[in-house]
């Protein structure tokens, strides 16, 4: 368990910061050796107890089983139907995703008490602590970050934007699973770096989880008008909070659906709400075109993917600046994970990806996980706004999920 919570940071901490071993096209970083270490840290457990002690989860295994044997199959598909399909590089990545789907087992096997629970959530608030004063001192322009100098703007703190609204998102929901000082700790933090971020994926992901634990506790009658205050007052302050925050990209947003008229010094900016619609759009015109099994995993990053959609796109969009779309040197790729499975994978993709999310939801609820369950639907909003991209702290916080809807330990409290 001790493995566990010290690779907690390495895992909520952007690749920039880590230390990192190249060999040939294929990068380690330190927190690819804490996934493997806190694998290596459940063996023990596996070897004594056996496979048995894994039954619990079985459902949600075999949910995960499939959505990986796709990804890794997409891979195959790729290389077969696609000559450009870039096998080696795109291998690699399917590779490192299913790396961290270690952390799933490797969590059911090493949680065993709600203690351990609350261990991850000390070590989680510690760390949304580091992340917010890191994000003030961005914020205040006292150090930069990413090549960026966002004074009194959204900041990134050491994660990037949407892992640092991750982060904020399950610091929060972990608030709203626990009590005393911790849950004050817990949302002051976490609440402070979901609006620092400025992600409203990461409020969307937020308001799923905890619309999630309101409903547990309303089934288990553990729901106290105390705890719904203390849920509803989470979700108000930190979309309010994180809305002033992305005013201006929301305006803008406005302005390209035409709610209000846009202005000329708009045209040449890339507008972040602006180009998601675009590069969305892209993305599906380019399942329309493969719907059966998509053009292989990470194919809709390359040109070969997104070439044949750009010229219908720019017609569709051409008040968009060129920066807005994609091309060899800034493949932005489909900024949604589920319209990223859709294209990518086709629709076996999706489906695969959607049953694994709920597979893990529903596992946790009949468990009465309420971390679990607030993690995994947190997982699912912040996807709206995130790709799929191997090794970053998406995949650590959903994997983790998945180990805890399967583990023995049910809450923090």
């Amino acid at each position: 368990m001790l493995v566990l919570l010290a690779a907690l940071p390495l895992l909520f901490l952007h690749v920039e910061f880590q230390p990192t071993l190249t060999a040939g096209s294929a990068t380690i970083a330190l927190s690819d050796l804490a996934v493997l270490a806190v694998a290596a840290a459940a063996f023990p457990t596996l070897r004594r107890e056996g496979l048995s002690s894994l039954r619990r989860g079985l459902p949600v295994w075999i949910a995960g089983a499939i959505w990986l044997a796709l990804i890794l199959g997409g891979t195959l598909y790729g290389l077969a139907r696609f000559d450009p399909y870039p096998f080696g590089s795109h291998l690699l990545t399917a590779l490192k995703y299913t790396e961290y789907a270690l952390l799933a087992p490797a969590a059911a096997l090493l949680v065993r008490t709600s203690r351990d629970v609350r261990a991850i959530l000390v070590v989680l608030a510690a760390w949304a602590v580091c992340a917010l004063l890191w994000g003030l001192a961005q914020f205040f322009g006292l150090i930069t970050a990413f090549g960026l100098d966002p004074v009194l703007q959204r900041v990134p703190s050491f994660l990037g934007f949407e892992d640092f609204a991750l982060l904020g998102a399950a610091t929060v929901a972990g608030a709203l699973v626990t009590d005393g000082a911790l849950a004050w700790t817990l949302a002051a933090a976490g609440g402070a770096d979901l609006v620092l971020s400025g992600a409203l994926a990461g409020v969307l992901g937020l308001w799923l989880g905890g619309a999630g634990i309101a409903l547990l506790l309303l089934q288990v009658r553990r729901l106290t008008p105390r705890r719904a205050a203390a849920i509803a007052a989470a979700l108000a302050v930190t979309f309010v909070g994180a809305s002033l925050m992305r005013s201006g990209d929301i305006n803008s947003f406005f302005r390209f659906l035409g709610v209000e008229q846009r202005k000329a010094a708009d045209e040449g900016d890339v507008q972040s709400y602006d180009q998601r619609v675009v590069l969305g759009y892209i993305g599906f015109e380019i399942f329309l075109d493969e719907p059966l099994l998509g053009v292989g995993w990470q194919g809709s990053k390359d040109e070969y993917g997104y070439g044949p959609q750009l010229a219908e796109a720019h017609r569709r969009f051409p008040r968009e600046p060129e920066l807005t779309f994609p091309s060899p040197e800034h493949p932005w790729g489909v900024h949604n994970a589920y319209l990223q499975a859709l294209s990518d994978l086709g629709v076996p993709g999706l489906l695969a990806l959607l049953g694994l999310l709920a597979t893990a939801a529903l596992l946790a609820a009949r468990r009465g996980a309420t971390l679990a369950l607030a993690w995994v639907l947190v997982c699912a909003g912040i996807s709206n706004g995130r790709g799929l991209v191997a090794g970053v702290p998406l995949d650590a916080l959903l994997w983790l999920s998945v180990g805890l809807a399967a583990a023995e330990a049910r809450d923090a409290s």
